[in-house]
């Protein structure tokens, strides 16, 4: 059946190649004038190449300018501008989503680096603190510092 008589190409034959190591022919239609869909047909062959050539380029990686400034990422406040400055230039269509993605992603992981770095030194700091008190002083002095001593800060209750 042809094409102007049906109206449609929903009964076009599908591509004569084979392509899998089972045997099984290619699932395409077949283009006008051809036994072959646009993949499989020899003659297609240069658009084809082209055609991948600029899918690939359109895919590839995606890096920011080299003139892009570097930013400070010590603190959470940094990583926070960052974040906030990366979501705008997305919205803007400034910068890809591809980079905005691994940007966060990578924000991530050193938001917990930050954090277990932060903890670390702290837990110095209380263990050279202990270090350096002597046996029977007190970690605390109740009296003076009220929220050690009730916990939340709260007084006693009178009873």
């Amino acid at each position: 059946m042809k094409k102007s008589e049906q109206g449609t190409d929903n009964h076009k034959e599908t591509c004569v190649a084979k392509t899998k190591s089972n045997g099984r022919r290619c699932q395409a239609k077949a283009m006008d004038g051809s036994s072959c869909c646009f993949f499989h047909d020899p003659a297609t062959q240069t658009a084809r190449k082209a055609a991948q050539r600029r899918g690939g380029q359109a895919n590839g990686p995606v890096f920011l300018p080299a003139e892009a400034a570097d930013l400070p990422l010590k603190s959470g406040k940094d990583v926070a501008a960052l974040i906030a400055e990366t979501i705008n230039q997305v919205r803007k269509g400034r910068l890809s989503p591809k980079i905005a993605s691994t940007v966060g992603y990578l924000t991530g992981l050193l938001m917990k680096a930050l954090e277990a770095s932060d903890i670390e030194e702290r837990l110095t700091r209380v263990e050279q603190a202990l270090k350096t008190r002597k046996q029977d002083e007190p970690l605390f002095n109740f009296d003076e510092d009220e929220e050690v001593a009730y916990g939340n800060g709260s007084k006693p209750q009178a009873t």
